[in-house]
């Protein structure tokens, strides 16, 4: 038999045996108990973790430590009273309780509450407790290094993994979010490219339309350009359109409409949802 070095945290099914139960509150059997002093109150069990689960355990007495870290102490996880030497209900306290229930082991007449003091590493703290205990009941985090000095970690059910929690701020929407939210169903670059198209195709339809219906001689004079960029503009909103006398200036109509066909079933596809500018919530990270 060697002398058993063991740091447990209790697996999930044991919070299962803590609803209805009702905790008693319990004098500390070794109020006294400290870090300047070996207590040496272990038991000699071979291997407990084996003997938790089986029969090794019923109807023995345990010693336990709970371990008490005053700048972790806001969490309650163990409620102890110093001038009265009474630990009360709390959360280690009710799932220790728990365990032993399934266990059939007892606690509540061989533990002590023994608070770290400043001076002494965390690490060292817990070796002198699993040194002088069977058990030590506090939350720790399972550490490599900690593993090597025989600390062993069995049905950890706490993470405390780092979360990132930030105050989101509410961000209205610009006036001129909503003036040209119209334009939100295509981005710029194929606005752009729509800009291109049109002024090519007025340019190219100026060119083989030159002399016919929609380029008369009082048109010519006038600035032909400038009227086939008006017409072609008038096809794509609708407004107005072609009315080509040659046969480049119809295949190049065919064309020009197919697009706007394509064009704005695309963008009537996006614009119902896109019009609708809502607030938005931001949760910028500046630094960590």
């Amino acid at each position: 038999m060697v002398p058993f070095r063991q740091w447990f945290l209790f697996g999930m099914f044991l919070t299962s045996q803590l609803a209805g139960a009702k905790f008693v509150p319990v004098r500390a059997t070794w109020p006294e108990d400290s870090t300047s002093a070996d207590t040496h109150r272990q038991h000699d069990f071979c291997d407990l973790p084996y003997a938790a689960w089986n029969v090794g355990l019923q109807g023995r007495a345990v010693s336990v430590v709970f371990a008490v870290i005053p700048s972790q102490n806001f969490f309650e996880f163990t409620v102890y009273n110093n001038a009265t030497s009474m630990l009360t209900s709390s959360y280690f306290p009710e799932v220790l309780d728990a365990m032993a229930g399934v266990a059939n082991f007892t606690w509540r007449n061989s533990f002590a509450v023994v608070t770290k003091p400043p001076e002494l590493a965390y690490d060292d703290f817990l070796d002198w407790g699993i040194n002088n205990y069977d058990l030590v009941v506090d939350w720790v985090s399972l550490r490599d290094y900690r593993v090597a000095r025989n600390m062993n970690f069995l049905f950890g059910f706490m993470d405390t993994s780092m979360v990132l929690i930030v105050q989101p701020s509410v961000i209205d929407p610009q006036w001129y979010d909503v003036m040209f939210s119209f334009l939100r169903p295509f981005d710029t670059f194929v606005w752009i490219a729509l800009f291109g198209v049109i002024v090519i195709t007025a340019y190219v339809y100026a060119l083989v339309e030159k002399g016919h219906e929609d380029f008369s001689e009082n048109v010519m004079s006038h600035g032909a350009h400038c009227h086939s960029l008006y017409l072609t503009v008038g096809l794509f909103t609708g407004a107005g359109g072609f009315q080509p006398g040659t046969i480049g200036g119809k295949l190049l109509n065919l064309a020009f409409s197919f697009l706007i066909l394509l064009t704005l079933s695309a963008y009537t596809a996006n614009l119902a949802s896109l019009l609708v500018v809502k607030s938005s919530r931001s949760a910028p990270v500046q630094s960590l």
